[in-house]
């Protein structure tokens, strides 16, 4: 990692070499030290995220197993859930904003089907 590392760096860093003093190198070779220190990934670390991502992948397998099960048990000919108010409100205006401008659009009766609503 360092070699690579220094390797990179010294070729980015050309001046440092060329024009600093023996003192400046050995500088920039401690902050390049430290750098590539930081940067290692230990043995421990990417065993750890290789297990996080195992459990992510269970819980991902879970989750999708519980949404098709859920689809399954689901009763398609069962009793819908009741309409709100503001679909009340929109099938009882749309006929009557339709008869009134029979030229608007799909997109124009909705919107003034929600002017309409909130104004009452």
């Amino acid at each position: 990692v360092y070699r690579e590392a220094a390797a990179l760096h010294q070729s980015t860093c050309s001046r440092t070499y060329t024009k600093a003093g023996k003192a400046a190198r050995a500088a920039h070779r401690r902050a390049l030290l430290r750098s590539a220190e930081i940067c290692k990934v230990t043995k421990a670390a990417k065993e750890a995220v290789h297990e996080t991502a195992d459990v992510d992948a269970e819980a991902l397998n879970l989750l999708e197993a519980s949404k098709e099960a859920a689809k399954e048990t689901a009763d398609k000919d069962g009793p819908n859930r009741p309409p709100g108010p503001y679909m009340l409100f929109c099938k009882a205006m749309r006929p009557k904003i339709i008869a009134e401008f029979p030229t608007f659009s799909l997109g124009e009766v909705a919107n003034a089907i929600n002017v309409l609503w909130k104004q009452t």
